[in-house]
């Protein structure tokens, strides 16, 4: 009887160690979760994105009360999502959420939109989505400029 006790017990944890991670995963984004490239977590909107590169443009646009406000980097490192965009230019929307940290001294100083130039090295993170249309886009949760980009190929 403490034999069949034991068994069961121990199938009873082996079935509960292998269900934990799967429940876990859930609403996660798992693996090949959407987006150009799909794969990782899902973010807030969003596949999550990080990619480092070369701000190619800054702009600020007013449509109403609206302010848009995007920076075009040309990429030059990236996670799985924006491998694809290595070499190209890429425009990143920011919102009023999005915080700007600077990587230089001091170390992560919060900077505003207007403080990117053309030429910052940037590192960028957010979440890609995708309009009604299908058109994928970044918009960022953080921009850190002055991140040095040494170790790049």
């Amino acid at each position: 009887m403490r034999k069949v006790v034991g068994i069961t017990l121990i199938v009873i944890l082996l079935l509960t160690a292998m269900a934990v991670p799967a429940v876990a995963g859930r609403g996660r984004g798992g693996g090949g979760g959407g987006g150009k490239g799909g794969s990782g977590g899902q973010g807030r909107g969003g596949t999550v994105f990080a990619l480092a590169g070369k701000v190619i443009a800054v702009s600020g646009v007013q449509e109403n009360e609206d302010v848009s406000e995007t920076i075009t980097v040309e990429v030059e490192a990236g996670n799985r999502l924006v491998k694809e965009y290595i070499g190209m230019e890429v425009t990143i929307v920011t919102t009023e959420d999005t915080r700007f940290r600077n990587y230089g001294a001091p170390l992560g100083a919060v900077i505003t939109f207007e403080e990117f130039i053309e030429g910052d090295l940037v590192s960028v993170g957010g979440c890609a989505t995708a309009d009604e249309n299908g058109t994928e886009y970044f918009v960022a949760e953080r921009v850190t400029r002055g991140v040095p980009l040494d170790c790049v190929d």
